[in-house]
């Protein structure tokens, strides 16, 4: 059976599995054939890849392990595949076995708690095909451990890391949010935000979290020897907003979440800069007591994660105010048009699908027609961008030379390389197609705080 013929399976419901969600398939029939093919081929290539030798470091192994796992583990249950279901599952017991590579990075990009997420989530689709559908307190938790260790890290009087989403507090308290019924993971929780909390800058516009020159790169130390305050989602302040409003839903730690999420809000709204050019109106960062006046239309930096990232935070709360602006300014990004719009890859993190899924997300939230039509230019955007020639389905990451080093310049006068990873490549890509594609709700975008639960029709 065709990947197309498992994503338009009309599957039976079952009243003893969780209540479904309201999730659509939105690409029409000609979109709906392309990007079933594209996965296709992503998922052919990566499991070829793996049945190869490779020479690659224990940390880098395991990040593309557990990035190519959980594609595999969320098509399988997505397009009802157990042969991708079994090959990802092959993907994660040799992941864990890298463990010890990773002991001292608990990050949800790089670290322990990715692969831990991964596990979680893989198990939990698995268990939905199952009857009957079995209570999580009545299974044996392989993420046990890594809770405990998570906890005993946490529980100590000082945060020397970063706050954010990729390698700090944010990224921590992500991980633990799925895991809401485990009460170490509470306290694992309720410890990140206290931890946000000794953090945080109380401002006259709201509270902030300062990023400290020690945790740059030497490139943006040395522009920024004070260091600054982040505005994007993946490395700064709006990487916290659900990750806080997650932490007031579940009851942890309520009032200082709800203070501090409130504070964050007012915060980052008072840093949009006027008369900005639509989908670009928060900066990469503040110094000083000015805004860093470039922007992109992406998810890592931008309107679009922003805005998304405020309306989970919303949703979360029941915040129609907050929710009206970030509708609002999503509304700006869908006005965007391509050409101005900065995009030069079809990744996640600031490429084309990143923002077809950001604006598919938004269409199942709200039904907003102008949502759809810019989720369907996204996509169709990141269909175009496939090139034949480069591995894992033609879906590349453009890496401009400025960006590389001597010996990856000398070998290669082409900006545009084969990257499988989640954040930049070919799966996660691929997840975003299958969002397009199937009608399973993709919860693998809790890592990226797009989680918005869908409408009800």
């Amino acid at each position: 059976m065709s990947t197309l013929e498992m994503a338009t399976i009309e599957r039976e419901p079952d009243n003893q599995r969780p209540a479904a969600v309201d999730w659509q398939s939105i690409l029409p029939p000609q979109l709906l054939e392309r990007a079933a093919q594209a996965v296709e081929g992503v998922c052919g290539e990566l499991m070829e890849y793996h049945n190869e030798p490779h020479e690659t470091d224990g940390s880098t192994l395991l990040g593309l392990l557990n990035d190519h796992a959980l594609l595999l583990a969320f098509a399988g249950a997505a397009l009802g595949s157990p042969s991708y279901q079994e090959f990802a599952d092959r993907l994660v017991d040799r992941a864990i076995d890298l463990l010890p590579a990773v002991a001292d990075k608990p990050w949800l990009y790089g670290g322990y708690s990715a692969l831990a997420l991964t596990v979680d989530q893989t198990e939990r689709w698995r268990r939905a095909t199952q009857q009957p559908y079995p209570a999580p307190e009545e299974l044996e938790d392989p993420n046990e451990e890594v809770d405990r260790a998570l906890v005993e890290l946490l529980d100590q009087s000082s945060w020397e890391w970063s706050y954010d989403l990729i390698s700090g507090l944010a990224g921590i308290g992500t991980y633990c949010a799925t895991r809401m019924e485990r009460e170490t993971a509470r306290t694992a929780l309720q410890l990140t935000v206290s931890h946000l909390d000794r953090l945080s800058v109380s401002t006259l516009q709201g509270i902030t979290w300062h990023t400290s020159p020690k945790l740059l790169p030497p490139w943006q130390s040395e522009a920024m020897p004070n260091g600054f305050y982040n505005l994007g989602v993946a490395h700064g302040v709006p990487g916290l907003l659900p990750v806080l409003g997650q932490a007031v839903r579940y009851g942890i730690a309520t009032e200082l979440a709800q203070r501090l999420l409130e504070g964050a809000v007012s915060w980052v709204l008072s840093c949009r800069q006027p008369g900005s050019e639509p989908g670009l109106s928060f900066p990469y960062w503040v110094y000083g007591d000015e805004g860093n006046s470039s922007s992109r239309v992406a998810w890592c930096y931008g309107d679009p994660g922003v805005a998304a990232s405020l309306l989970w935070s919303a949703r979360l709360l029941g915040r129609s105010d907050w929710e009206e602006e970030a509708l609002m300014i999503l509304r700006e990004c869908a006005q965007c048009p391509v050409a101005a719009s900065g995009v030069n890859d079809p990744g996640l993190c600031h490429g084309a699908a990143g923002l077809a899924h950001i604006f598919n997300r938004a269409f199942q939230a709200t039904q907003d027609g102008l949502f759809h039509e810019a989720a369907l230019r996204w996509f169709e955007q990141t269909l175009e961008m496939r090139r034949p020639e480069v591995r894992f389905g033609g879906f590349f990451a453009y890496e401009p030379f400025d960006r590389l080093s001597a010996a990856e310049h000398s070998a290669s006068e082409n900006p545009y390389r084969e990257n499988s990873s989640f954040l930049g490549g070919a799966s996660g890509v691929a997840l975003a197609l299958l969002g397009g594609i199937s009608r399973q709700v993709p919860d693998w975008d809790c890592r990226l705080l797009l989680s918005v639960p869908p409408s009800s029709r």
